[in-house]
C-alpha cells in the first residue's frame, strides 16, 4: 500500500490515495479512513463496511465500485486547515488486512499589500511604509524589505520591525514596518517587500517607489 505526503491549498478538493493488491473479490471488504491531528487526537473520517457508507467528515467519499479493483482513494471536497493531519487507510479483506498512511498538508496562500505605494518624503524627515501579509497558513513565513537602487543592480536588505497575529480561523497575519529617512540620491529608489511561503511556487513581492523632495 502506497504512502505519501499530499499538499493542497485551502478550499481545494483533494484525493488521498490508498492502493491495495491481492484482494479476494469473493470475501467481504471493509475500508476505514481515520485522521490523526497534530496533537495526537484520532478522528473517524469515512467507513465502508458491508457495502454501507458512513461519512463522518462532511462530503468525504470513496468510489465503492473501485474498491474491489484495489482503489480505496479518499476524496475530500473544499479542504480546510482543520483537515490537516495523518490519514490512515485500513482495508480489511477477510481474513487479511492492510494499512497505509498519508500526511495531508494544507496551506493558505498569503495576501499582500503595501502602503503607501509611492511615499513622498521631504529631505530631512522620515516616513514609515507598511507591508502587511495576511490569511496565510502555516505560520512559518519569510519576509524582508530590500532596497533596489535606481541606477544599479545592487540590492540591500534592510532592518525592519515585524508584528505577528493569529486569526480565529487558524490563519496568520504579519505586518512589517520600514522607516525611511532618505537622502536626495534615494529619490526614485524602489523598496521591495519580499515574501516566501510554503503555499507559493515562487517568491512574492510588492514594490514602493520613493519620492524625495527638497526642503
Amino acid at each position: 500500500m502506497r504512502t505519501s505526503v499530499v499538499s493542497v491549498l485551502r478550499d481545494e478538493d483533494v484525493a488521498i490515495h490508498c492502493d491495495v493488491s491481492g484482494l479476494n473479490p469473493g470475501s467481504a471488504i471493509a475500508v476505514l479512513w481515520r485522521r490523526t491531528s497534530e496533537n495526537g487526537t484520532e478522528y473517524d473520517v469515512y467507513n465502508y463496511i458491508d457495502e454501507k457508507e458512513t461519512s463522518y467528515r462532511p462530503g468525504s467519499y470513496i468510489e465503492p465500485k473501485e474498491v474491489r479493483k484495489g482503489n480505496a482513494e479518499l476524496h475530500l471536497p473544499r479542504v480546510q486547515i482543520s483537515d490537516e493531519g495523518v490519514y490512515t487507510c485500513t482495508v480489511i479483506n477477510t481474513p487479511n488486512s492492510a494499512e497505509g498512511r498519508a500526511t495531508l498538508q494544507v496551506s493558505a496562500a498569503p495576501l499582500v499589500y503595501v502602503t503607501p505605494e509611492k511615499p513622498t518624503i521631504e529631505l530631512g524627515t522620515e516616513k514609515t511604509v507598511m507591508c502587511k501579509v495576511y490569511n496565510f497558513y502555516p505560520k512559518n513565513i519569510f519576509m524582508q524589505w530590500v532596497q533596489c537602487h535606481k541606477s544599479s543592480s545592487k540590492r540591500k536588505v534592510l532592518k525592519i520591525w515585524k508584528k505577528f497575529h493569529e486569526n480565529s480561523d487558524g490563519t496568520y497575519n504579519e505586518t512589517s514596518l520600514l522607516t525611511l529617512n532618505p537622502k536626495m540620491e534615494d529619490n526614485e529608489n524602489i523598496y521591495s517587500c519580499i515574501i516566501n511561503h510554503r503555499s507559493l511556487q515562487t517568491e512574492l513581492s510588492r514594490n514602493v517607489t520613493l519620492i524625495v523632495t527638497g526642503q
